[in-house]
């Protein structure tokens, strides 16, 4: 008999600090780009529960990971005012990029020296605390979302799955 296969999205628990890093960053990303597939243009840009649309909260995204992670030598990519729904996911796969970049030249223990970035530049934040907000401030993004998108469209199939990994990753991060 042969064994069961395996599912193609079986994720392996992290083995060091900075892989649960990387992972809740990962987790959270995929959960936030899941409640915006699918969605319509006029959906992407109709305001939501809290009066931002997806396309708003997209962006806040990547907004956010350009000034708390990004060096300060490094220019944010020339994205359109108004993105379509393909352009606002290239744009969180994007940002995500120099992120995991960032990441894989970095080591446990970068994760306690200050990392310098747009928004750290005055208020000194060590990797670890940067990586924290980024992955906590992006998984409540993607709650919202995912609250908006099942009210906004009851046949969705949702992200429950998802949301419950980059929870656990996020929580992981407090714990570790």
């Amino acid at each position: 008999m042969a064994p069961p296969a395996a599912r193609f999205d079986a994720w392996d628990p992290p083995q060091s600090r900075l892989e649960a890093y990387a992972f809740a960053l990962f987790a959270t990303r995929r959960t936030l780009t899941q409640t915006l597939v699918g969605l319509s243009e006029a959906q992407l840009w109709a305001p939501a529960g809290d009066g931002r649309s997806p396309a708003a909260v997209a962006r806040a995204a990547w907004d956010r990971e350009f000034h708390w992670l990004w060096p300060l030598d490094m220019d944010a990519p020339a994205l359109p005012a108004t993105p379509s729904l393909v352009e606002a996911l290239y744009a969180l796969v994007r940002h995500r990029a120099v992120s995991e970049e960032l990441l894989m030249a970095a080591s446990d223990a970068d994760l306690e020296r200050p990392h310098v970035s747009r928004a750290t530049r005055d208020a000194p934040r060590s990797l670890a605390q940067v990586l924290a907000f980024v992955s906590q401030s992006e998984l409540a993004d993607a709650e919202r979302l995912a609250a908006d998108r099942r009210a906004l469209d009851p046949g969705w199939p949702g992200a429950d799955e998802l949301l419950t990994r980059a929870r656990a990753a996020v929580s992981a991060l407090a714990e570790g």
